[in-house]
């Protein structure tokens, strides 16, 4: 009886492939999950594409790895902000520069390169239900934050008891639709991830999974920095070594007027659908 179950596990097993190679792209809801101090953050679209890998102990079980990309951005919207604090002019004069900033929006994107460590579970013949779990190691990549916004700059001189509104070459006056990129500063971070769906098998070892993902950032991405070392949303420059003029930061990682952080940590996440192209041998 022993020989016999030992005979029928290793056909079985000889039927299906040991090793199985695939390439998956998929998309859905992505968040970088924030609560700003002023303002309003909204989720954007998650996409990813990679290469992956199972090693079936079994017919019914694996070991999955492999290699992704992935995208997860955010859209941050404020309608109305102002800010003032002491600055120094290209001349080494002490003055209060003003800004009055509206219709802010900043697009915020990460990409990390992702490794999955998850155990496969599949159950069927011709088409098996399957399920995924585990977690995902992601190595923050190079990434930027684009805004435009309106701003109103004004320099108010103390001792002259006045304020520049119109010098638009020291920076101050109105600028509509300015645009700006900001280099992203994130950590990595690893993920708990889980994947279900139903595998179609067709001949010579080909198969299609089509299926759902959710991944969920189990550690904060944003890098600390003390709060007073910030920089302003609207920063002015003196031009000693620049012309003379303001620019503008990510509100990720800036402080408002009270030297508070506009944001104190982000929480990625993402859910979607996969479609998996798969070659066992």
């Amino acid at each position: 009886m022993l020989f016999f179950c030992l005979l029928l596990f290793c056909s079985t097993l000889c039927a299906q492939s040991l090793h199985e190679f695939s390439l998956h792209s998929g998309g859905g809801l992505s968040a970088l999950r924030y609560n700003p101090k002023l303002g309003k953050q909204s989720n954007g679209l998650d996409r990813h594409f990679g290469f992956g890998y199972v090693f079936f102990v079994a017919p019914w079980f694996g070991f999955a790895t492999g290699t992704e990309i992935a995208f997860y951005s955010a859209e941050f919207n404020m309608k109305n902000f102002k800010t003032q604090y002491w600055a120094t002019d290209f001349e080494g004069e002490d003055f209060e520069f003003r800004s009055d900033v509206s219709k802010y929006k900043e697009k915020q994107v990460a990409t990390m390169l992702q490794i999955p460590l998850m155990l496969q579970i599949q159950t069927g013949v011709q088409y098996q239900y399957y399920l995924m779990a585990g977690a995902k190691i992601a190595v923050s990549l190079p990434n930027s934050h684009s805004s435009s916004s309106d701003f109103i700059n004004s320099g108010y001189y103390e001792e002259k008891n006045y304020e520049y509104i119109t010098q638009q070459f020291v920076g101050f006056g109105t600028f509509t639709d300015r645009r700006a990129e900001n280099k992203a500063n994130f950590k990595s971070t690893i993920f708990a991830s889980m994947e279900a769906g139903i595998k179609w098998k067709f001949q010579d070892g080909l198969s299609i999974y089509t299926g759902a993902y959710f991944d969920y950032g189990l550690t904060d991405i944003l890098k600390k920095q003390n709060a007073e070392q910030l920089p302003q949303i609207v920063e002015y420059y003196d031009g000693k070594e620049n012309p003379p003029h303001f620019a503008v930061n990510s509100v990720l990682h800036s402080k408002d007027n009270t030297s508070q952080a506009f944001v104190n940590k982000v929480m990625p996440m993402a859910a979607g659908i996969k479609v998996k192209l798969a070659l066992g041998l």
